[in-house]
């Protein structure tokens, strides 16, 4: 039996116009009726996905800046914080100081020289053609409108998501995982009732079995479906 359902937003639950269809939300919401929870997936900060929470609530919790930072949306607290160090961001900044560099907080981007008050949990960094041959092939590049964008977070591993179902007693299994974003991969060999979006990479289509159609063609309803019978 699915006790919650995760799921990544952009590029797996919104679409190319940035929405939600109206009936992958009514799918959404009968699951919910059956008390399973609905959990938002996302590296971006949970503000951007309350966005779509507002006139048709359908969330419960959200894990934002790639599993550093847990949002209890009913209840609106964080319940789980996991921020870069002062030292690391300032080595960071540093080595980057000729490239523009966004500075994450739990709601607000920060310019890179009013950071000390606050708790960071990301650093994104606009990539100069030179910087990419000399990125390690362990981290994060995220290519937008033909930019490309180092990401750095605590961790990437969404143990934190581990972690919520032990503390809400739902087993790995009692889990319905819906992703489409290669950060999230470490998940697939945890969670067995892993789908990948269908216009995901080729990284984690290789990775399991279990496939859904694309974002657009609403790959997700397609899955929550099949336990709303």
């Amino acid at each position: 039996m699915i006790k919650m359902v995760a799921c990544s937003f952009y590029n797996t639950l919104i679409d190319k116009e940035d929405a939600i269809a109206m009936s992958t939300m009514l799918q959404i919401d009968k699951i919910r009726n059956k008390n399973i929870k609905f959990t938002i997936l996302t590296n971006r900060s949970f503000n951007e996905v309350l966005y779509y929470n507002r006139d048709f609530p359908f969330i419960d919790y959200i894990i934002s800046y790639n599993g550093n930072c847990i949002l209890d949306v009913n209840n609106n607290k964080i319940i789980y914080k996991n921020y870069l160090d002062k030292k690391y961001i300032k080595e960071i900044l540093n080595k980057y100081k000729d490239n523009k560099i966004y500075l994450y907080s739990e709601n607000e981007v920060l310019d890179k020289f009013n950071y000390n008050n606050y708790d960071i949990y990301k650093i994104e960094i606009e990539l100069k053609r030179k910087d990419l041959k000399n990125i390690s092939s362990n981290l994060s590049v995220l290519k937008y409108r033909n930019k490309y964008y180092l990401e750095i977070t605590a961790t990437e591993d969404y143990s934190c998501l581990i972690n919520l179902l032990r503390k809400l007693n739902i087993n790995k299994d009692e889990l319905l995982l819906i992703i489409g974003n290669d950060s999230e991969k470490l998940l697939i060999k945890d969670i067995p009732n892993t789908y990948i979006i269908g216009n995901s990479s080729k990284i984690l289509k290789d990775l399991t079995i279990k496939k859904t159609s694309s974002n657009n063609f609403k790959g997700v309803e397609k899955v929550i479906k099949k336990y709303n019978k």
